[in-house]
């Protein structure tokens, strides 16, 4: 049974650097890729690292802490609840 569970760890690392490999050659070899293209490398790389970490026993500390985080309700939109990049605090409070 661990062996089974070591190969298949094995097969998924390898199929996330696989996609990732595929994403960056695409990125490279294009002058005009998508966000999309550049959002999912950006996924597929945030995931070989959690299971390199977690595969490791050890867990990201900025991610633990991240996770524990949350955002004050001023730092998102009051129209549509969405996060803002840069949020601006007015002298009225607003």
């Amino acid at each position: 049974m661990a062996a089974a569970t070591a190969t298949a760890k094995r097969d998924e690392s390898s199929e996330l650097k696989e996609r990732l490999w595929k994403l960056v050659k695409t990125i490279v070899e294009s002058d005009d890729y998508s966000l999309q293209i550049a959002d999912d490398a950006i996924a597929t790389l945030s995931s070989l690292k959690d299971f390199k970490f977690n595969n490791n026993g050890t867990k990201n500390s900025f991610s633990s802490k991240l996770d524990q985080f949350t955002l004050p309700p001023e730092f998102r939109c009051p129209i549509s609840t969405q996060l803002m990049i840069d949020p601006v605090i007015l002298s009225t409070g607003q």
